[in-house]
């Protein structure tokens, strides 16, 4: 059961780093509303789409590394009652706070690269047009 936990508490961070580097390396050429980053916005204009894909997947790298160290940090200050001692329940209910707390965290800082990809759109493409 605590092995899982700890998969799970690494799997958010883990898998939004993957989507970021392909975003950065390859992001989605064509605009569309299913894959990518796709606000108003940045579906404007086919430069708008270029230049937010890239800069959402840069800043998912950034954040989500960040959410993978606070990650590693709570799994490292958890280890003794995680696998060394048997830990009575009082334990297993701090630690259980301590995953909800992380869960909250790595959903904030998935949403933190929103405002500053939207930022930087406004200020690169001030009009707005459709496609």
């Amino acid at each position: 059961m605590t092995v899982f936990l700890v998969l799970v508490l690494l799997f958010i961070p883990l898998l939004m780093i993957i989507i970021g580097a392909v975003m950065t390396i390859k992001p989605p050429k064509e605009v569309n509303p299913i894959v990518g980053y796709g606000t108003e916005r940045a579906r404007a204009s086919p430069e708008a789409w270029q230049y937010s894909q890239r800069l959402f997947g840069k800043l998912s790298l950034v954040f989500n590394f960040l959410s993978l160290a606070l990650s590693a940090l709570v799994i490292n200050l958890n280890w003794g009652i995680l696998f060394e001692e048997q830990g009575n329940m009082s334990q297993v209910l701090i630690f259980s706070n301590h995953l909800l707390i992380m869960w909250t965290a790595q959903t904030i800082i998935l949403c933190l690269a929103i405002p500053f990809v939207e930022h930087k759109l406004k200020k690169k493409f001030p009009e707005k047009s459709t496609l």
